[in-house]
Parts: structure tokens; C-alpha cells; sequence
């Protein structure tokens, strides 16, 4: 009988213990794990975090990846406060392009604690992405990448329509454009598409001979019977440079100048019928072409490794016609641009030297605090008034009030601390060590990133300048 009172009595303390021991610190409790977004358009989740810490305590919300194939992700907040043993509410929104394909993707949204890493919690959300209208663009392709100078592209874009009913009739505009500008407009009616089934509309498009080289954009989109954008696709490809050279020059002299070498270049037709159009391309080096000046504008320049090509282009030339193209290179602009040098350089050593300010750090291990030092320099050849150092410790860490040098005047702001310095002046060469410490508020994982520092002041001309230190970039031990 003590043997089943025994037995009794471990079962009963297992029941209560069990579920006090299994509870966990905090919990994600959402309204459901699986969403449906239609493209184009946002989902929303509602999260409930439950604390069962017996304190109020701070998480921060993630979510990853953030996007992935079309589908951002992120909270309406990312960080939460509640009270012990209390509940909060967060939305986590889930927004599609217009174009992002049909799909179904995983997104762990996880909740830790500020104050305790250890604490955590994570979830799984399956979003299910469909297409608004039941007839969308589920490919694009052309029929090459690049393209040479009269040569024929094909376009084709394949429409699906997956209801169950032939659709109604829609539209297909298509546009070939570079650099923003319409080079070519289709537009195909599409009368239906039977239900379950895919339609492919092809289209070509031929290339002049003289069309200008780059990359280009193939952009398609689908209407509605009300013009209504229902899909969209777009696709890129290139335009290759073709160059045609005369087989020689009939004439071409050199004569070299105090300033300049000049040079001439004489065609003639001395055949008896015309000639075809034709270029005349001339090659130089790179660092000549701030000198090259021609009386003719090349039609065209192209930069190949360390050259550049000029061309010409010319009509048809008749029997006995000639063309002449003359160019130099100008020799004077070198010495100008010496002399110019040496003024600026003068003018800089001598009167537009700027201050100096040099934002440092280094670790204090014995308190792990880091010590960030800001060494301001008056390098003008001037004094220097009104001079005040401006810096900001952001919400991340927080600033330990002790100061090994002048202490600064400190401000809570909405985004985290300023700090103020500020001296009635600077002799020429004059040189002032400020520091202070931060810890980190929160364990920060990768590195830790510290605004530029502003350092403002008044020159001998009574002009207020300011001048900024480099961002710092601190990787925590």
C-alpha cells in the first residue's frame, strides 16, 4: 500500500513539475504559419510574443532572409517592449512585385532578448505567392544576347493562363528602349487563351546598319480588357560595335610645330565609278586625347586597352572627289596645366590647409569599455576661433561617464547621445586630445559602425567652415 501511495505521489509531482519545467522564457504564437500574397500586393501576420519571464524585458525582431525571389519581409517594429508575464501584438508584413514568379517560400521570424542573447525564440512562416490575374508573362526570351549591326532579334513571351475558363482578351505591349529612351513599340492583341494553357507571341525586330552600340532593355507587359497592368517582364541584351577601315590612306603628312603636331590626311577616289560610305579611323594613345584636336568631329570614339580610336564617316566619294581631315595635337594646354599646378598647390600649402580631426579607438580590457580618441589638428597657417567638435554615440552602446581628458557637454537625443567640446581657439599647429569610453548595450555581431565626427570653426576671414573625421568601424572582442 506505501509502494502505491509512493507511485501516486512521483506521478502527481511529475504533472505539475513537467509543464513549470518545460515553459519557455518566451513565445511566438501566430495567428497562422502559412500566408497567401497575391503579386504586387502586401500580407500581413499577426504575431503574439508572450513574456513568462517574471521581469518586463526588450526583444528585437527578425527575419530572414528579408528577400528572397521577389518577397520582402520585415516587422512592423523591430524591437518590442513587455511587461512579466504579459503579451504583445506585432505585425510582420510579406510585400510581392507585380512580376514576382508563383511560389512557395520559408521565412523564420526569430524574437531575442536585448538584455540575454540566450533567450530566443523562433518560427517558420510559409509564404505562398500567387499571381493576381490567372493569365500572366511566365517567360520572356530573346533569341541572343548580342547582337550585330543589321541583325534581326526575336522576342518571344509565353502567356499562361491556369484558371479554368478560356480568358478574356488582353493585351501585350512590348518596347525596345536604351537609356530610357523608346526605340520601338509592338502591341499584340491577344483575342483568348484557353483554360489550362500557355499562348507564345513572337515578335522580330531588324537593326540598322548604323545603330548605336550599348545594352539595351526588352520590356513586355499585360493588359487588361480596362488596360489595367496585370504582369510585367523585362529583359536585357547588347548591341555590338562594328567598324569598317579603309584599306589605306592615299595621303597622309606629319609636321611638327612649337606648340602643336599636326596632321593631314588625304583620301581620293581615283578610280572611275563611286566609292562606298566609309570610315577613316585613326588610333592614339589615352593620355594624348586631352590634346587631340581635330577640325572635323569624329563620328564616333571608342576606348580599347590603353588607346583610343577615332572615326570618320564619309559618304560615297565620286571619281576623282577627295576629303581631308585635319587634326593636331595641341602641346600648349601642358604648360598651362604646370603652371596651374604650381599655383594650386602654392595656394594650398600656404592658405587653404584645413584642420584636422582623427577619430581612433582601442579596447580597455580590464573594464571592457572601448576608449575612442578624436585628435583635432589646426594645420592652417592661421589661428582658428569658435571651434567646436561635435560626435554621437549611437543607441547600440552606451557612454561611460568617465573622461580622461575635457569632459564634453552631453545631450540625449532621439537616436542616442551627443557629445559637445567646444575652445575659443586654435593656434597654427596647435593640437587637443579629446576622449571618452563606450560599452556595448547589446552583444553586437559583425562590426560596429561610429558616425564621421564634425569639427566646425571660424577662418581669419571670418567664414565658418567645418570639416569631418572618417566613419569608424569597430569589430567588438
Amino acid at each position: 500500500m506505501k509502494k502505491i501511495s509512493f507511485v501516486v505521489f512521483c506521478l502527481m509531482f511529475l504533472i505539475l513539475v513537467i509543464p513549470v519545467i518545460a515553459q519557455q522564457n518566451i513565445e511566438l504564437l501566430p495567428y497562422t504559419k502559412e500566408i497567401t500574397v497575391l503579386s504586387g500586393e502586401t500580407g500581413t501576420i499577426d504575431l503574439t510574443i508572450k513574456n513568462n519571464l517574471n521581469k518586463k524585458d526588450t526583444f528585437s525582431i527578425s527575419i530572414f532572409p528579408s528577400f528572397w525571389k521577389g518577397i520582402s519581409a520585415f516587422p512592423e517594429k523591430n524591437t518590442v517592449s513587455i511587461e512579466a508575464k504579459s503579451n504583445s501584438s506585432v505585425k510582420i508584413y510579406f510585400s510581392t512585385l507585380l512580376e514576382t514568379e508563383e511560389s512557395i517560400q520559408i521565412f523564420s521570424v526569430s524574437l531575442i532578448s536585448v538584455t540575454d542573447t540566450n533567450i530566443s525564440s523562433t518560427i517558420d512562416i510559409q509564404v505562398r505567392v500567387q499571381k493576381k490575374s490567372p493569365i500572366f508573362i511566365t517567360d520572356l526570351t530573346l533569341s541572343k544576347s548580342a547582337l550585330d549591326p543589321e541583325e534581326t532579334l526575336t522576342i518571344n513571351i509565353e502567356v499562361t493562363n491556369v484558371a479554368n475558363l478560356a480568358s478574356e482578351p488582353h493585351r501585350l505591349k512590348t518596347s525596345i528602349e536604351k537609356d530610357g529612351k523608346l526605340i520601338k513599340e509592338f502591341e499584340n492583341l491577344i483575342p483568348t487563351v484557353q483554360a489550362k494553357s500557355s499562348k507564345i507571341i513572337s515578335i522580330n525586330y531588324t537593326f540598322g546598319k548604323y545603330v548605336s552600340t550599348g545594352k539595351y532593355s526588352v520590356n513586355s507587359v499585360l493588359q487588361d480588357s480596362l488596360n489595367k497592368t496585370v504582369d510585367k517582364r523585362s529583359a536585357e541584351f547588347k548591341i555590338n560595335a562594328m567598324f569598317k577601315l579603309p584599306t589605306e590612306y592615299t595621303e597622309k603628312t606629319r609636321s611638327i610645330g612649337i606648340f602643336s603636331i599636326s596632321v593631314k590626311i588625304r583620301i581620293k577616289n581615283e578610280g572611275n565609278v563611286p566609292t562606298p560610305e566609309f570610315y577613316i579611323m585613326e588610333s592614339i594613345p589615352s593620355f594624348a586625347k586631352s590634346f587631340f584636336k581635330p577640325e572635323i568631329s569624329p563620328t564616333f570614339v571608342n576606348k580599347t586597352d590603353n588607346r583610343i580610336i577615332y572615326g570618320w564617316f564619309f559618304s560615297p566619294l565620286d571619281p576623282d572627289q577627295e576629303v581631308i581631315i585635319n587634326y593636331r595635337f595641341d602641346l600648349l594646354p601642358v604648360c598651362i596645366a604646370v603652371i596651374f599646378i604650381i599655383i594650386v598647390v602654392y595656394i594650398l600649402f600656404s592658405i587653404t590647409l584645413k584642420p584636422l580631426i582623427i577619430k581612433k579607438h582601442k579596447y580597455v580590457k580590464a573594464e571592457k569599455e572601448i576608449s575612442i580618441s578624436l585628435d583635432v589638428k589646426n594645420r592652417c597657417m592661421s589661428e582658428i576661433k569658435d571651434v567646436t567638435i561635435k560626435d554621437f554615440v549611437p543607441p547600440l552602446v552606451q557612454l561611460v561617464e568617465k573622461f580622461d581628458t575635457l569632459r564634453p557637454k552631453t545631450k540625449k537625443i532621439r537616436h542616442g547621445v551627443e557629445l559637445t567640446w567646444k575652445f575659443d581657439s586654435l593656434k597654427p599647429r596647435e593640437e587637443r586630445v579629446l576622449t571618452y569610453r563606450i560599452k556595448p548595450a547589446v552583444e553586437v555581431i559583425g562590426t560596429l559602425k561610429l558616425s564621421s565626427t564634425t569639427l566646425t570653426y571660424v577662418d581669419r576671414k571670418g567664414v565658418k567652415r567645418s570639416v569631418k573625421s572618417r566613419i569608424l568601424l569597430i569589430k567588438p572582442k
